[in-house]
């Protein structure tokens, strides 16, 4: 039988990405800081798409929660970028 897919580890590191491009965003020109913000919105659109759905992932409550603080810092950062 094959291993169940990483969710968690998948939407860690899409969260990570998206902490990568609002970093790029806060020093980067405004033609790349848009496609920064862009880049760290669809980030963490997949994030918010899974958190919907936890338990057909797998996902542990304690992973839930830290997945939707991470979203949430990462969307007031977006909120005081633009």
């Amino acid at each position: 039988m094959p291993a169940a897919f990483p969710w968690f580890d998948f939407l860690k590191t899409e969260v990570d990405i998206a902490t990568t491009f609002i970093k790029v965003a806060r020093t980067a020109n405004h033609e790349q800081a848009a496609r920064a913000v862009d880049g760290a919105r669809r980030a963490i659109g997949e994030v918010r798409r899974c958190l919907v759905s936890p338990m057909m992932l797998s996902l542990s409550a304690a992973e839930v929660l830290l997945l939707e603080r991470r979203c949430s810092e990462i969307e007031s950062a977006l909120a005081g970028i633009e």
